[in-house]
């Protein structure tokens, strides 16, 4: 469990005050174990392209943070982009509004694949 969580590498303080960053491969974890929810913060297009198995899309353009916290109920709140900005940026939005400290994965999809983990492609099902 060494080295899975680390303060923000942007790295100015604000950031290590609204979130800590997560493994990819510990986010597959607590998600496989139903500790917590992934919201990818990327556009509606870019959702529907490539995404991880059980993301839920809140697009950063139209970015809730209390529709957030109704989705993850106590659950652990995961939020990810691509790369990594615009997650950085829902997560300030997100403490900024309620108090509440998220997880940006580390590296974002970009990080997820790297780390050898699957995504899924194509049309998106509803629930």
């Amino acid at each position: 469990m060494f080295g899975l969580f680390r303060k923000n590498p942007l790295g100015t303080n604000e950031d290590q005050c609204t979130m800590e960053i997560v493994s990819p491969e510990t986010a597959q974890a607590w998600l496989a174990a139903g500790e917590a929810v992934l919201i990818d913060v990327r556009e509606d297009n870019e959702f529907a392209a490539e995404r991880i198995h059980g993301a839920l899309s809140e697009p950063l353009s139209r970015f809730a943070p209390d529709h957030v916290v109704a989705l993850a109920g106590d659950k652990k709140i995961i939020l990810q982009c691509l790369s990594g900005k615009r997650s950085a940026n829902a997560c300030r939005a997100f403490f900024e509004k309620t108090g509440r400290k998220p997880y940006r994965m580390e590296g974002c999809l970009t990080g997820w694949k790297n780390a050898g983990l699957p995504t899924e492609t194509g049309s998106v099902q509803e629930s």
